[in-house]
């Protein structure tokens, strides 16, 4: 997505951070948020959908067959695979599907609102003078509204 990655190190000309408010709240809050979702994302994929299986269960037998696969060859077949001028490295797959999803979910969610921060960063001006006018337009509003009441 443009270059936007969770975490990344994009800059914005002059050595600027253009993501440093979205690093920021990652940092504070993507621990809580997966700990937050993960039980509700678990709740919804444990339901049996086919054949008296879940999402999870599935997940489960799949991940098993890989990491087990990649404890016992990942090291052959990365071998192979840079025999065959591949950089291929076999890492074993999160069982937990809840965590797993949930910290992808987190992750588009961060590419979004660094999007975003990117967008405020590059005319600060318009965003700003949006957000006065809402502001002072609800309290010009309110105030009218008190003003019209008392009449």
């Amino acid at each position: 997505m443009n270059g936007v990655v969770p975490g990344g190190s994009e800059k914005a000309g002059s050595g600027f951070d253009s993501l440093a408010a979205t690093k920021y709240l990652k940092n504070q809050t993507y621990n809580a948020l997966v700990d937050a979702y993960s039980p509700k994302m678990d709740a919804a994929l444990d339901k049996k959908f086919v054949g008296n299986a879940s999402a999870t269960s599935l997940w489960n037998d799949i991940t098993s067959n890989y990491n087990g696969f990649v404890s016992q060859y990942g090291k052959l077949a990365s071998t192979a695979a840079a025999l065959a001028g591949k950089d291929v490295s076999f890492k074993e797959v999160d069982t937990n599907l809840g965590e797993f999803v949930t910290a992808k979910a987190l992750d588009g969610l961060f590419v979004k609102v660094g999007a975003q921060e990117k967008e405020i960063r590059k005319n600060p001006f318009q965003w700003a003078s949006d957000i006065i006018q809402k502001v002072f337009g609800a309290v010009a509003n309110t105030l009218n509204g008190s003003a019209n009441s008392e009449e």
